[in-house]
């Protein structure tokens, strides 16, 4: 299998499944613990998909670090830092932050 066929396989697997470990996929392609690590690698760099301790899982919208994403937008400028902020500062202030 070519390296593009085994990250296609891959994607298509955990794109349907959501989930798989590393050493299911080294017996499904039947290839090395380190290939399927490097092509997890290169999904990973391309956005598709996400490690995860053991395995890998689809990578989407909802993947993504929320604080870190608030943070840069609470401390930068324009009207979506100032509709985040109102919102942070509103709702700390509500839930006993």
């Amino acid at each position: 299998m070519l390296p593009s066929e085994r990250r296609d396989f891959i994607y298509r697997y955990v794109h349907e499944y959501r989930t798989i470990s590393i050493s299911a996929l080294v017996e499904l392609m039947n290839v090395s613990h380190m290939t399927v690590r490097r092509d997890i690698r290169t999904l990973e760099e391309e956005g598709k998909v996400i490690s995860i301790s053991g395995g890998v899982q689809l990578s989407w919208p909802g993947n993504f670090d929320i604080s870190r994403s608030l943070s840069l937008a609470f401390y930068t400028d324009g009207a979506f830092s100032d509709t985040i902020r109102a919102f942070i500062t509103n709702n700390m202030f509500q839930n006993g932050g």
